[in-house]
């Protein structure tokens, strides 16, 4: 749901639209339209706004993904971020 790297979105990307479900029981559709600040942190809040009962996803063409593991030192990883 996070992503596959630079160039695989998340799963976020493809929703157009969550319902979920409120603590006083009430439905809420929140989509980038009507509730913008609402849908951008339903990607990472894991529930906390209300539990999704329901996703409307964008349909997009298959591609073909190819599965590497590389092993990186740590020492190199960190020259990246000066």
């Amino acid at each position: 749901t996070h992503g596959g790297g630079l160039t695989i979105p998340s799963l976020h990307d493809f929703v157009r639209s969550y319902t979920i479900v409120l603590p006083d029981g009430a439905l809420k559709r929140v989509d980038k339209e009507t509730s913008p600040t609402l849908f951008r942190a339903m990607a990472p809040s894991m529930g906390l706004f209300g539990a999704v009962v329901e996703m409307e996803m964008a349909v997009v063409p298959l591609e073909i993904l190819e599965a590497q593991m590389i092993s990186i030192p740590v020492d190199d990883v960190i020259q990246c971020f000066d």
